[in-house]
């Protein structure tokens, strides 16, 4: 089994390589087991192990500690002539130790927020279990929470199903039109768990979201509340032009922090990937595809949101004198952030190609949550206390959002 050295610590690893875009690490005492993407070579999982060796380290530590604190007070010296017993140290002695490695999540299924049990173990796979009415979600150590929300969106059917929270067949999307401001207006209508009415505009156009039993009169109600708003986001989104697919390659630039860095790739013996100024230089062996330089540059541009966003997080708890129960890193398409009613404040990590004020005036967003679990005009004023021009920053973050390329 090949061994790779991280700051001092040797550690051995095994390659899975499977048909995904991202890597995967599940860390089993010492050994390390990486499920990378097809085509991924040993020196770039190399380099990728050392960009992500600090995080690697920090968990074998901490299951080390959760270990050392499991055994058992040392037993008295065995007598001279009696062989000595120990116990071994197996896979599932390790994995008892770890039954309290689990944390209470959430997560929005179909129009519902399910709480789920999370815990890391020494699988291969994700297992879904119900047990007295609670989601259970085992997965391997150090499997990426972005992943695992892709995977439970895709089994939110069968979630669902076994919760007894299958939407209704009325919930299938049906056409409907209101006049609003003089105009015409075409909405697809559908219903859900929710309680408030909810509207979103996309590619296809307006869609309403309302409570499970509302009567059409109350629909089209809320919709001329909001006819003001409606109106304007359709004429923004039909003037609005569709960006081009952002494509990995050298040379080219791409926004970090309020900065403009250029991606420099090379050819050669695979390096970790190290920022010089402005440049950001890559140095892998083989034909740099474009896939290849994305997962590089990805990997790279989420270590350093970790580092960043978690320090200033801790920042602005500080200044606000306000709890929250830990930070995890997100590929959300939607939103920015989001805080649980447990304390965990979710981030998406492509904030680190935002300007540092937009990144401030979404984590004090956040943490105001942790006050106030809504929008109302209370929630505002706490915003405002700590950072005043939010008004200014919410409209610079959309416009923001609406300029950033899909694929960057």
């Amino acid at each position: 089994m090949p061994q790779i050295n991280l700051q001092g610590t040797v550690l051995e690893y095994q390659v899975k390589r499977r048909l995904r875009l991202n890597y995967a690490l599940n860390l089993q005492g010492r050994n390390l087991e990486v499920v990378a993407p097809l085509g991924a070579g040993v020196a770039e999982i190399e380099a990728m192990l050392q960009e992500q060796g600090p995080r690697i380290l920090a968990k074998l530590r901490e299951l080390e500690a959760a270990a050392s604190a499991a055994k058992p007070a040392a037993a008295p010296p065995a007598p001279a002539d009696s062989a000595p017993r120990s116990r071994p140290y197996t896979k599932r002695r390790l994995q008892s130790e770890l039954e309290d490695n689990s944390r209470l999540m959430q997560i929005e299924l179909g129009g519902h927020a399910i709480p789920y049990q999370l815990k890391h173990a020494l699988v291969q796979g994700i297992s879904l279990r119900i047990r007295a009415g609670l989601l259970r979600v085992t997965v391997p150590l150090m499997y990426p929470q972005a992943d695992l929300d892709a995977f439970l969106q895709q089994k939110s059917a069968w979630i669902l199903r076994h919760l007894q929270l299958t939407p209704p067949p009325a919930n299938t999307p049906a056409a409907h039109s209101i006049s609003l401001l003089g105009q015409t207006v075409a909405y697809q209508l559908k219903f859900s768990g929710r309680k408030t009415v909810g509207f979103t505009i996309g590619a296809d156009g307006l869609t309403v979201t309302a409570p499970n039993g509302m009567p059409l009169p109350t629909v089209e109600a809320a919709l001329r509340s909001k006819q003001d708003w409606i109106v304007d986001k359709l004429a923004q989104r039909a003037a609005h032009t569709p960006q081009q697919e952002f494509v990995w390659a050298d040379g080219v630039s791409f926004p970090y922090l309020g900065r403009t860095l250029r991606l420099q790739a090379a050819r050669g013996a695979a390096q970790p990937a190290h920022l010089e100024g402005d440049v950001l230089r890559l140095q892998l062996p083989g034909e740099a595809s474009p896939e290849k330089l994305k997962r590089r540059v990805h990997t790279w541009l989420q270590a350093q949101a970790g580092d960043y966003l978690e320090k200033r997080l801790a920042h602005w708890a500080q200044q606000m004198q306000i709890g929250y129960a830990g930070m995890r890193l997100n590929a959300a398409r939607t939103q920015w952030g989001s805080c649980s009613a447990q304390g965990v404040i979710a981030l998406n990590w492509r904030l680190i190609h935002f300007d540092p004020a937009l990144v401030d005036y979404v984590l004090v967003h956040e943490l105001a949550h942790r006050q106030e679990m809504n929008h109302s005009p209370r929630f505002w004023a706490v915003v405002g206390t700590y950072f005043p021009a939010y008004k200014a920053a919410r409209e610079q973050l959309k416009d923001a959002s609406r300029k950033l390329p899909p694929g960057l």
